[in-house]
């Protein structure tokens, strides 16, 4: 087996494997711990996606046999246990993230780089809420807003519900304001206002998913650090 072919850890009493990963070329599945634990001598690219006692034997396993993987996702285990991966990884040299970020949508993407080429001047403050029936977990909303305000004196000011959108952020700044609004599966949009310019709004594919996994298989494959992949441990500062 090559040592490139990809290795998808799941529940095989309770679980049916990730969908979005079976286009991955030559995936092997694995759905019991002798049978991941035999597996994983000749592979190097390993997704997990089993929950609970089950998860964190495949995580202890892992971190013995000094192997990088990916999450599909994360738990309350995992967040409690996120101090312990970081020095663990640091110490073994493994790389660990997990997959279903919000930072690979479109939109989240340019607000990122309107941030950070500072055309906006200095952050004000972070105004975001949610829809009832948003689909995304505390942790993901957490990863996103750190990801895009790495600076702790930012204030960031959770409001009301809205059905605005599923996720709505919008940045207010010395030099204009922006706003973004993100629909799981559906269509996010970007706008910026700066005075003196024509508004600017930009409707965005929720392409996320496939962006994300895309670029974990480019690094891999050239043998490049995870560093824009989300991690377990950058949830909790």
């Amino acid at each position: 087996m090559s040592a490139r072919t990809p290795l998808l850890f799941h529940d095989e009493c309770s679980q049916q494997p990730a969908g979005n990963l079976n286009q991955l070329p030559g995936l092997r599945r694995v759905g019991n711990l002798s049978r991941f634990e035999d597996a994983l001598e000749n592979c190097n690219l390993i997704f997990l996606q089993a929950t609970g006692k089950l998860r964190q034997e495949a995580v202890r396993l892992l971190m013995k046999e000094k192997k990088s993987f990916v999450l599909l996702g994360l738990e309350p285990a995992d967040l409690n246990d996120s101090a312990r991966l970081q020095t663990g990884a640091q110490k073994k040299h493994l790389q660990i993230c997990w997959l279903g970020s919000l930072r690979f949508h479109q939109a989240v993407a340019r607000m990122k780089e309107l941030l950070s080429g500072g055309s906006l001047g200095e952050i004000e403050d972070c105004l975001y809420s949610e829809s009832p029936s948003s689909p995304w977990e505390p942790y993901q909303i957490q990863d996103l807003l750190l990801w895009l305000f790495p600076d702790s004196k930012t204030p960031i000011v959770r409001q009301a519900e809205s059905n605005t959108a599923d996720l709505s952020l919008q940045i207010h700044a010395t030099l204009g304001s922006s706003t973004i609004h993100l629909q799981k599966n559906q269509i996010d949009s970007f706008r910026v206002k700066r005075p003196g310019y024509p508004e600017k709004t930009v409707s965005c594919p929720d392409q996320a998913a496939s962006a994300e996994l895309g670029l974990l298989l480019l690094l891999d494959s050239l043998n490049l650090p995870w560093n824009m992949l989300a991690k377990p441990w950058e949830c909790r500062r």
